[in-house]
This record gives structure tokens, C-alpha cells and sequence, in this order.
């Protein structure tokens, strides 16, 4: 493997029961990108068919730079696209639910008043249905999940840490189409990128995808855009504003193209469903 910086052990530890974080799937919807000028604070809404656009519109604004979008859900296994939102300053996280893009409701989740521990991803790690929102820990490496039922804390531990703080997870899908949840991490400082397999929170696999040499290339998140079941990773250029996929067999790039450029490069894809 070209990353043995992850330092992974295939043993995993028990659960972490001793979190100072206030201890804390998707319904089947369309492709959909979410997007936020980090400008203005405008949000927007891209609903894909393929690699078309089928549908967009703006959704809002929110004018404090610290809110931030870290990922989206089904909390309330109602087919809505819930896009969860995270305070960089205050540690808060709130919810919007969306209809087709437009916004019905909002609320309010739990409070992590140590900001260095970000949400990253969710996923369904147990395959129940619940939501599992997915952190990574700036300073430590640390990895956590914290598991909801609608917006109740319902269950969290700990599944693993990187002590190389450059590799960050991007994003969640099922690689291998077997229904266990597989991270994607990608490589601030090198542009590598790896899957860890996780059964539940127990690592059963890891291994390299591939390597992008321009660190202008950022992944943005995992989706199906042809609906085929093969997980998509999107990229955004962050100096191009380009916007391109590679379709997964496995942990192979099966295919790849472009989807669109966005010249306004203050507008970032935050969320993929």
C-alpha cells in the first residue's frame, strides 16, 4: 500500500466509553449536491439525473460564516433530505429538513462545545435505518459515531484513530455493494486516497484507491448517479470551480467524466446524497 501513515491496526479497541462529547441512511431520494457560497451564505440545491442537472433552486441564507453544512440524512425515514449543520464557534448542530430543496422545517440536535471535534460524514453503520453522524477530531484522530433515532441520541462510541492528522474522511458509500459502510479518506497533503470497510464500527478491510497530484482536486462527498448500486466519488476543483466523478467498481475506477464548472469559485459543494 502507498499509505502506511494511517498506522491501522485490524484490532480494533473496545468501545470508547469515556468521550468528553456530551456523549453524543438515506431514504431512496434522487442524487442531489447542496451547495453554500462562502460569501454570501447563500444555499442552493442541484438535483441530478446522471450527470445532468435535473432540478435546482435556492433554498436560503445564512449570514454566520460558522455555520457550516457537514452532511446530509434521512433523520426522520420520511424520504425528506435532512442537511445537518454544525457551528465552528459554538459547537451547536441543527437540522433542515428539505422537501425537493425547499426548506419545511428546521430544529435543533445537541451541542459539542469542544470544536475540535468535527462532523465529517453519516452513514447507517448498523444498517437499522438510524442515522449515524460520523466525527473526526482535528487535534487527536480520533473517529467516533454518535447514532440517532429521529433527533434523539440514541447510542455513540468510538471506532478508531489516524494519528496522521492529513488524512481526513470525505466521505461514506458501500464500495463493494455487500451493504457494509466504507470511509473514504483522502489526503490533504499527498492527494492519496483510501477506504477503510467497516462492519458496524469493526474494521474489516482497507486498502488505496488512487492518487490526484493536483491538490486543487478535493473530494466532496459519495453518491449513485446512475443508480447502477456503484458509488460515485465527486470532486470539486477548488481553483476551476470543475466538477467531476469517478464511478467505483470495487475500489477500481471504473469510469469517470465531467458534470459541470461553477466559475464562482466562492460557491462549494458541501453535502452529496
Amino acid at each position: 500500500m502507498k499509505n502506511p501513515a494511517i498506522s491501522l491496526s485490524k484490532t480494533l479497541i473496545a468501545l470508547f466509553v469515556g468521550l468528553v462529547l456530551c456523549a453524543p441512511a438515506l431514504a431512496s431520494t434522487p442524487p442531489s449536491f447542496l451547495w453554500q457560497n462562502e460569501f454570501s451564505g447563500d444555499v442552493s440545491f442541484w438535483q441530478m439525473n446522471g450527470t445532468s442537472i435535473a432540478d435546482y433552486n435556492y433554498i436560503d441564507t445564512v449570514t454566520n460564516p460558522d455555520w457550516e453544512i457537514v452532511g446530509t440524512a434521512d433523520l426522520f425515514r420520511n424520504g425528506n433530505l435532512d442537511a445537518i449543520w454544525q457551528n465552528n464557534a459554538t459547537g451547536d448542530i441543527v437540522y433542515w429538513e428539505l422537501n425537493n430543496g425547499s426548506l419545511v422545517n428546521s430544529g435543533f440536535l445537541d451541542t459539542v462545545s469542544d470544536t475540535r471535534w468535527k462532523i465529517v460524514a453519516t452513514a447507517d453503520l448498523f444498517r437499522n435505518g438510524d442515522t449515524d453522524l460520523i466525527w473526526q477530531n482535528r487535534s487527536t484522530g480520533d473517529i467516533v459515531y454518535w447514532e440517532y433515532d429521529g433527533t434523539t441520541l440514541v447510542d455513540y462510541g468510538y471506532i478508531d484513530t489516524v494519528n496522521d492528522l492529513n488524512w481526513r474522511i470525505v466521505g461514506t458509500g458501500d464500495l463493494f455493494r455487500n451493504g457494509d459502510t466504507d470511509l473514504i479518506f483522502e489526503n490533504s497533503a499527498t492527494g492519496d486516497i483510501v477506504y477503510w470497510e467497516l462492519n458496524g464500527v469493526r474494521l474489516v478491510d482497507y486498502g488505496d484507491i488512487d492518487t490526484v497530484n493536483d491538490l486543487n482536486w478535493n473530494i466532496v462527498g459519495v453518491t449513485d448517479l446512475f443508480g447502477n448500486g456503484n458509488a460515485n466519488l465527486i470532486f470539486q476543483n477548488n481553483s476551476t470551480g470543475d466538477i467531476v466523478y469517478w464511478e467505483m467498481g470495487g475500489s477500481t475506477i471504473s469510469n469517470y467524466g465531467f458534470i459541470d464548472t461553477v466559475s464562482d469559485t466562492d460557491w462549494k459543494i458541501e453535502s452529496v446524497h
